[in-house]
């Protein structure tokens, strides 16, 4: 059996870097038998000692060990706390929801201005003119007539709106249509038509027929009423709002040179009392926007992947990740969103009839 004082000895030596021939001499002078050193020697090589490096192993397993288990964590935490995040209970919106309208096609402005998409005529190139014309810049009689003459079904198709009680878009008149695939008519030619309907009231006015320019400046403010009454969206109505403006500034600059009587004025005056203010229709705006949104958080919960993928983005939708964080509360809590879309619907419907002066800016809610 070899000496463990003999091993211990050569043990130390050697972590000290000396090597096994100076040992060996060193035992030998001290008076070890050879046959005792050259045993140790053996038991020593057949399991060296590298404490220095086991140190330095054991320490690289802890820290990997530390990574790995911070990483386990970091991923099973939105698991373990959706077991404690609660969505609320589903919320009362029945103050937000609309109700289907009703509107014979008969009795309907919409069918007669969608008429106008692909008949008016506006050179583009004549385009900035037409608009300094509009404000009064400039005038230019060749450009008017040529505006006045052929755009003539149009503006009949515009003064047959004009004289219909309603306007509905029939996407909207029924709250079921309200969907992302939902068609609404692009405005812009309304639009379009408010403003060539200014041009002709001018140039009428230039040939001293003021009735019939009064009538035609009030075509768009009449139009522009019935679509900021109507049940639309909110991009319906800023063009209804823009078509009210150009028609009373009309109404204004040709007011003072008319050689109309007064009581064909007071007339005039009386009529224009039913362009009162009216924000039925932005209120009916705020409430579709809401209906929306709502809509769209029910069909997301669902498992609808197209309104999923008209939210995110196709790339997104079609992210497995996506889907569990929908399913988990810690992600996504669909009664407390909707509740953040209804009470910001609710603000804007509570500004809706208050001056510029009187909201406030409204504050988004955190989802805690």
């Amino acid at each position: 059996m070899v000496n463990q004082q003999l091993l211990d000895y050569i043990k130390q030596q050697t972590q000290q870097g000396i090597n096994n021939e100076q040992i060996k001499q060193s035992l030998l002078a001290n008076g070890w038998q050879n046959t005792d050193i050259e045993e140790a020697f053996n038991t020593t090589a057949q399991a060296p000692i590298q404490p220095k490096k086991r140190k330095w192993k054991k320490i690289v397993l802890i820290i990997i060990s530390v990574i790995i288990l911070l990483i386990v964590g970091l991923l099973s935490l939105p698991r373990f706390l959706n077991l404690f995040a609660k969505d609320i209970t589903p919320i009362n919106d029945s103050d937000l929801q609309l109700q289907k309208v009703l509107v014979t096609d008969k009795d309907n402005a919409y069918f007669d201005l969608i008429k106008l998409g692909n008949i008016i005529y506006e050179p583009k190139d004549k385009l900035q003119t037409i608009l300094d014309m509009v404000v009064g810049k400039t005038w230019d009689n060749q450009v008017a007539e040529d505006i006045v003459s052929k755009n003539s079904q149009a503006f009949e198709y515009f003064a047959e709106a004009a004289r219909k009680p309603k306007y509905q878009n029939p996407e909207s008149a029924d709250p079921a249509n309200i969907t992302p695939n939902m068609v609404l008519t692009p405005p812009n030619s309304w639009r379009q038509m408010a403003r060539l309907s200014v041009i002709r009231a001018l140039y009428l006015a230039r040939q001293g027929k003021d009735k019939e320019v009064l009538d035609e400046a009030l075509n768009s403010v009449n139009i522009g009423q019935k679509i900021q009454e109507s049940q639309g969206s909110l991009i319906e109505y800023y063009v209804a709002i823009a078509m009210k403006g150009v028609g009373l500034e009309t109404v204004q600059k040709i007011i003072p040179s008319s050689k109309l009587t007064s009581t064909e004025l007071k007339q005039y005056a009386q009529g224009l009392d039913k362009f009162y203010k009216n924000e039925n229709g932005l209120i009916m705006a705020f409430k579709g926007e809401y209906y929306f949104q709502s809509w769209a958080i029910d069909s997301i919960v669902s498992g609808d992947t197209e309104v999923l993928k008209s939210v995110v983005g196709e790339e997104e939708s079609q992210n497995p990740e996506i889907a569990k964080k929908i399913k988990n509360n810690y992600y996504f809590q669909p009664n407390k969103t909707k509740l953040l879309f209804a009470e910001y619907a609710r603000a804007n419907i509570k500004s809706a009839n208050k001056s510029c002066g009187e909201i406030k800016t409204t504050e988004v809610q955190k989802l805690v």
